[in-house]
């Protein structure tokens, strides 16, 4: 509908929504276990729909058209009580008319009318929280901890909900929402798994969540040889044959130079594996790359996907942190390559 409007050149779309759709679309929620949002039933304006009968139940609609004798269809499809809606309004709606109170319709409307004004200060507030805590790069969600350790337990559990749900387009559990709110207050480096993949780790200072990639993308080899750009990731891969006046130590943990005396013109880069092992540059032992990447505070999404370089099956350097002692620069070396890595 939206791409129609878009090329005749209109600028909203009006459903046919009435107030006994609410009502249905109100009560299947709160059966459903809906928080305050589902509960606010069918808005009247979402961007660019709006739905002008939404005030009138459907008795109402039928009454005009009799009176103004306007001939109407009726979708057959909507006396078949196989399906959840239509169960809802043939069988359980009238029913509870009958029994409880005829004036049901107006009441459900009425309350949600309520949750709805209580739903619209909840978003404002926690359009508040995520301008102050959150920070999300397209691929990995942190939440600052100091800014909603002190909210509400309700307000934390909306938020977090909202903030993990609109970033990652999946619905979380009850359970899974009771989860991340222990994981506020637990110690550091506690990891829930959620659904599709998703993980949250509590970091010192703040919640870090991200999608684990899946095991045949963790297999993934690239071959590189020197002279050669690589793009992996959304990262640029270099290495370059430079000579000893192009040398220079530097900070920057992006830009290395290793020694290739000892080693293959052929490359691999790929993602770390349990077991794997390297010399850090000025360490006489050899450190477990697992252990070295939580020593330099890698969050356990991005720990996952962590490149390494390597060499006739030795790791010469952990991509954009670290390379290997055994394969640094000496006075004596001959051969001097380049290693950079970029953001695409």
């Amino acid at each position: 509908m939206n791409k129609t409007a878009e090329k005749i050149g209109f600028t909203k779309i009006a459903t046919a929504h009435n107030s006994s759709d609410n009502v249905e679309t109100v009560l299947l929620n709160f059966i459903k276990g809906a928080g305050i949002k589902g509960l606010s039933g069918i808005p009247i304006r979402r961007n660019n729909i709006i739905r002008p009968i939404l005030c009138l139940t459907v008795e109402e609609i039928r009454k005009y058209l009799k009176t103004n004798k306007i001939p109407f269809r009726v979708d057959e499809s909507n006396l078949d009580s196989d399906y959840e809606r239509n169960f809802l309004r043939n069988e359980i709606i009238p029913k509870l008319k009958q029994r409880l109170n005829p004036r049901l319709e107006e009441k459900i409307r009425n309350t949600s009318k309520i949750i709805s004004e209580i739903n619209s200060f909840v978003e404002k507030q926690i359009d508040r929280i995520n301008s102050e805590a959150v920070k999300y790069d397209g691929k990995e969600l942190r939440v600052n901890l100091k800014v909603i350790s002190e909210l509400d337990k309700s307000l934390l559990s909306i938020f977090l909900k909202s903030a993990v749900e609109n970033n990652f387009d999946i619905e979380l559990s009850s359970e899974n929402i009771y989860a991340l709110i222990d994981l506020v207050s637990s110690q550091t480096g506690r990891v829930v798994h959620l659904k599709e993949n998703i993980i949250v780790s509590r970091e010192r200072n703040e919640l870090v969540v991200g999608r684990i990639v899946s095991a045949k993308t963790q297999k993934a080899v690239h071959k590189i040889k020197a002279g050669q750009k690589l793009r992996i990731d959304g990262k640029a891969i270099s290495i370059i044959n430079v000579n000893r006046k192009m040398f220079k130590f530097t900070r920057n943990k992006s830009v290395e130079f290793i020694s290739g005396d000892e080693l293959r013109n052929v490359f691999e880069i790929r993602k770390w594996k349990e077991g794997d092992k390297f010399q850090p540059i000025g360490m006489k032992g050899t450190k477990k790359i697992s252990d070295f990447l939580s020593d330099e505070k890698i969050s356990p999404i991005r720990k996952k996907e962590h490149l390494v370089l390597t060499n006739s099956g030795k790791i010469v350097w952990v991509i954009g942190l670290r390379i290997d002692e055994r394969f640094k620069v000496t006075p004596v070396s001959k051969k001097i390559l380049k290693l950079i890595i970029t953001e695409k």
